[in-house]
């Protein structure tokens, strides 16, 4: 039974459709009274087709005037000798269609026609709407059925395409507040005659048919509005006057719309698009409550949207909006004459709200439209074929995602006993922030006391820890741990358009991304390190594809913008590489002669980077280091052997291993240089050795930053080194052909350079698996007792001073309650030199055991409440302990703890001062119970206020805003570069080709 039932519900399928209207007497009689005008301009092109249809039409109505504006084709002649016309008369082209439609009714004195009842509707024609054979049969039909419509727009069908379904291109429309066009149905749908006749604000005037008492008593269209808008705002007015506006879906036509898509020669305009735009804003503005307030709404809304055409690279939309604006403002008359009009149809409270598009629909279009490209690129791309790729699994088992799966597996043996709770530390990776408002914070507000904004690169960290739900421990763990994984996919992206073969660019990305464990940056948790291995291929990429896809026009601009975007996060964490890539963006813009580009690709990142280049110039040292250049003070350089084999700082691998596994790169960019030979390979071969040389020099040198002494870290210029390695190897070897016997193969050069490649993979992930990441990078707690952590986040705030003895050398550092963490090793321990100073030589006291006689005042003044202090002799801790009559704890054998008084705190009051144990600095604010404090000075390097008695003061800093701001529209403005510009969309050629264009076609 359910069976048959569901064969009923179905049985649809199987029949034709049938949307034909039965022509009964009553419907040729009361086509009878319809009068069609058919206005033509210029529209010999498409007007043959118009005249055809309307030949074939299955009725006709009883009267046909065919209007001539002013031609200068042979549209008039065709009109006159097609024969199907009762009526042939001249219009002029400098007004428009709806003043062109009265001079067919006023010549064919269809007002003593009204009169007499001979006819009750006019048909309203374009010169390039094709109509049905059987629309002017459904529209009589709906306008002497049930609903007696005064107003019936029928469907309007793009033009048609071959082997394509019929689309619809408007069936009413409505217009939202700032006049932009709003279709009842979307544009583009599928024609499957699934709707039905509903009540709407206007529509297209092409096909539109209109009662005559309706068109003589709101007076036709206005003749402000000469074309595209005419009939919605005679649909607008029909509704006040409480006339019903019914779209009639069954009547179907195919419009051109030769005007508005630019492909008619007219005086009315030479700028379609803009001039579509002015009449829409005047409509909107002659219908308002308030034409002046709406007029300023209007232009401050085409303003905006003219701003996001700028953005989107629209040069077309822009200019078409720049040029409405102005014509808009110029047709204030006009506006005010719609007005009148309207007001004179009816009042404005008559329109059914429900006509008019909801509320933000301008925002949800927009979203709509960006989420329908993204869609259709992404699907374009699903469909491209993977070459190497068989079998229904081609996705799972390409190169690429067999390169991931195993990186990825290597990955978590080798990180298996740093999968555990704790935060993440290494020599260069300070712990990460505890939440992520201290991540912000970070990057937000300056140092006290310093020129210049903080790094950028600590605003990159705090936004991928908003990306990893805002925990800045994930982010670490994903970007150190997985740094080998990213850093392969990145050179599996690049690598393979260099390679002849897929899985010789797997080989060799996976080879990239082992070189973080083996070099030891992975051990050492070298941020640097994993921004150049992951960047490096991008920049490199961007590079490829500029030089051979240098577009003109917006489009020329994308690839010096993501070369500058790449090119700023690289320079925020090693300045020094600016000038490496301002060379190669000087390069490429000489090659490809468009030195415009090349100076957004150099100088993009320095307009990126203006705030913090203050910073930079006063500590000139920071500029040949790394990231976090004082959280580890200078240490022994590498052996330039090492580097030559792939060693950085902090390297735990077998020198052997190293050995084995750089020497499959030299082995494969020295068979690139003997066998291609060419100048790109000799420079590229230079560099590496260039490269080679800054790391082996740089990791010699002993720089001061921060007041501490620092030696640059090698690991960049290392991997720029091994990538240009990679790049030759790439280059130079060609993949082998499976096919062959085993003989074959062992006799083929090639044969063995895969080998060697695929050696070097296994043995260096062989070696990570077992040994781990190093001693160096671990997951532990922290070294200060946790008492002395309770203190620092009490509410005194106070520090901890850390010295430890190296040798001669006594090092600290200065902690509270929020460090040491990302951003403690780009600054001083206080941003004042006088305090640093003190700080320096208080470490030195303790290291020697010989404290001064003010070392209590000058902890007091540093509010420093705990001193750590390790490697330190038992003598000199009882010298000082006794001398500064502090009480020594010790936490181990080789550790010691001294406190300070409770009564040490960050804030202090002092002969009618606030003082505050940070540098003098603008950013400062102090509020006692609601009042602003007046800022005075402390007599040292501290900041202070004015206040008579004590009472409880709030301090707070505020972020530099001018700097952040800088940095995030800089940023924006080489995303916005770097974005695809705007396509416009094409008709279809056989839309627009004349009779001769296309019978030459069919020939051919």
């Amino acid at each position: 039974m359910l069976a048959k039932d569901s064969s009923k519900l179905w049985s649809w399928v199987e029949e034709a459709p049938d949307n034909r209207q039965e022509v009964t007497e009553d419907i040729l009689s009361a086509a009878g009274r319809v009068v069609a005008v058919l206005v033509a301009h210029n529209g010999e092109a498409w007007l043959p087709r118009t005249l055809a249809h309307l030949e074939r039409l299955e009725v006709h109505p009883g009267m046909l005037i065919g209007v001539d504006a002013d031609s200068s084709d042979e549209s008039r002649l065709m009109l006159e000798t097609t024969g199907i016309f009762d009526l042939v008369v001249d219009g002029n082209q400098n007004l428009g269609f709806g003043e062109n439609i009265k001079f067919g009714l006023s010549a064919a004195g269809i007002d003593e026609k009204l009169a007499r009842a001979e006819f009750d509707w006019v048909w309203l024609l374009h010169d390039d709407l094709a109509v049905g054979r059987t629309s002017l049969t459904h529209l009589v039909a709906e306008a002497i059925g049930d609903e007696r419509p005064d107003v019936l727009i029928p469907k309007l069908l793009m033009p048609r395409r071959r082997n394509h379904p019929d689309k619809i291109a408007s069936l009413g429309e409505s217009i939202a507040a700032d006049g932009t066009r709003a279709p009842v149905v979307e544009p583009g749908e599928l024609d499957q005659g699934q709707l039905e006749p509903v009540s709407v604000l206007g529509g297209c005037s092409a096909g539109m048919m209109i009662s005559l008492k309706a068109w003589q008593k709101l007076d036709g269209f206005s003749p402000d509005l000469p074309l595209f808008r005419d009939g919605v705002e005679f649909g607008m007015r029909a509704n006040r006057a409480k006339m019903k506006v019914l779209t009639c879906p069954d009547a179907s036509m195919r419009h051109i719309n030769a005007t508005r898509n630019g492909l008619r020669n007219t005086k009315l305009t030479n700028d379609p698009k803009a001039f579509d735009i002015a009449l829409g804003m005047m409509v909107a503005a002659g219908h308002s409550q308030n034409v002046s307030k709406a007029s300023k709404k209007l232009t401050s809304i085409a303003r905006l949207n003219w701003l996001g055409h700028l953005f989107s690279k629209s040069a077309d939309s822009r200019n078409a909006l720049k040029a409405a604006i102005t014509k808009f403002n110029t047709e204030k008359p006009s506006v005010q004459r719609i007005s009148e009009a309207a007001e004179k149809s009816g009042d404005f409270a008559n329109i059914d709200k429900a006509l008019f598009p909801a509320r933000f629909w301008e925002m949800r279009q927009a979203l709509d439209l960006l989420a329908g490209k993204v869609a259709d690129k992404t699907a374009a791309r699903s469909l491209r074929p993977e070459p190497e790729a068989r079998g229904g699994l081609r996705t799972l088992a390409s190169p690429g995602m067999i390169t991931a799966a195993f990186l990825l597996v290597i990955t978590i043996i080798a990180s298996r006993f740093l999968l555990s709770f704790g935060k993440l530390t290494a020599p260069l990776l300070l712990q990460s922030p505890d939440s992520l408002g201290v991540a912000w914070r970070n990057w937000t507000h300056s140092v006290p006391g310093l020129f210049g904004a903080n790094p950028p690169w600590l605003g990159l960290m705090a936004f991928g820890s908003t990306l990893t739900f805002g925990q800045p421990e994930w982010f670490a763990t994903v970007l150190v741990l997985g740094g080998c994984l990213i850093a392969g996919a990145c050179g599996y992206f690049f690598l393979r358009h260099l390679t002849k073969s897929r899985w010789q660019a797997a080989v060799l990305a996976s080879l990239w991304g082992l070189a973080l464990p083996l070099s030891g940056a992975t051990g050492a948790g070298s941020l640097d390190a994993i921004a150049a291995a992951i960047l490096l291929p991008l920049i490199a990429n961007v590079c490829r594809v500029w030089l051979v896809n240098d577009k003109a026009g917006p489009q020329m601009w994308r690839r010096p913008a993501h070369f500058a975007l790449l090119s700023t996060i690289l320079i925020s964490f090693v300045p020094l590489t600016w000038l490496v890539l301002a060379l190669v963006a000087f390069l490429i813009g000489k090659r490809t002669k468009n030195w415009k580009a090349a100076l957004i690709a150099a100088l993009g990142p320095i307009v990126v980077l203006l705030p913090w280049l203050p910073r930079l110039f006063s500590d000139p040292g920071r500029l040949l280091t790394g990231s976090e250049p004082s959280a580890v003070w200078s240490s022994s350089a590498p052996n330039p052997l090492g580097l030559l084999a792939g060693r950085g700082e902090f390297a735990s691998a077998p020198i052997a291993i190293n050995v084995l596994v750089i020497a499959v790169f030299w082995v494969l960019a020295l068979v690139a240089v003997y066998r291609l030979r060419s100048r790109l390979v000799l420079y590229l071969a230079g560099s590496a050795v260039a490269f080679l040389a800054v790391a082996i020099l740089l990791s010699r040198l002993v720089v001061t930053v921060n007041y501490v002494p620092a030696r640059p870290i090698s690991f960049v210029w290392l991997f720029c080194y091994l990538g240009v390695l990679l790049m030759l190897a790439a280059l130079g070897t060609d993949p082998i052909d499976i096919r062959m016997s085993r003989a074959e193969l062992l006799h083929k050069p090639n044969f063995w350079l895969a080998a060697a490649a695929v050696f070097g993979v296994l043995l260096g992930s062989f070696w990570w698996a077992i040994a781990g990441s190093g001693p160096n990078l671990n997951r532990g707690n922290q070294q200060v007792p946790s008492y002395v952590q309770d203190t620092l986040r009490s509410e005194r705030h106070t520090r901890a001073l850390l010295v430890e003895a190296d040798g001669s050398v006594a090092k600290y550092w200065l902690v509270d309650e929020n460090g040491p963490t990302w951003g403690s090793g780009e600054k001083p321990a206080i941003g004042s030199r006088a305090a640093n100073n003190q700080l320096s030589d208080l470490a030195k006291q303790i290291a020697q055991g010989m404290p001064s006689d003010d070392v209590y005042e000058q902890l007091t003044g540093l509010a420093i409440s705990h001193i750590w202090v390790r490697g330190v002799s038992e003598e000199a801790i009882q010298e000082f302990s006794s001398s500064a009559s502090l009480t020594p704890i010790d936490v181990d054998d080789n550790t010691t703890v001294f406190s300070m008084p409770s009564n040490v705190s960050r804030m202090m009051f002092k002969d009618g001062k606030v003082l505050l144990s940070e540098p003098k600095d603008s950013q400062w604010s102090a509020k006692a119970v609601g009042t602003r404090l007046t800022a005075s000075d402390a007599g040292d390097w501290r900041q202070a206020w004015e206040l008579s008695e004590k009472k409880n003061v709030e301090i707070s800093a505020s972020p530099s805003l001018f700097s952040m701001a800088t940095q995030i529209l800089g940023l924006l403005a080489l995303g916005i570069l770097g974005a695809p510009a705007a396509k416009e969309e094409k008709l279809p050629r056989r839309a627009t080709e004349t009779a001769k264009q296309s019978a030459r076609r069919r020939a051919e």
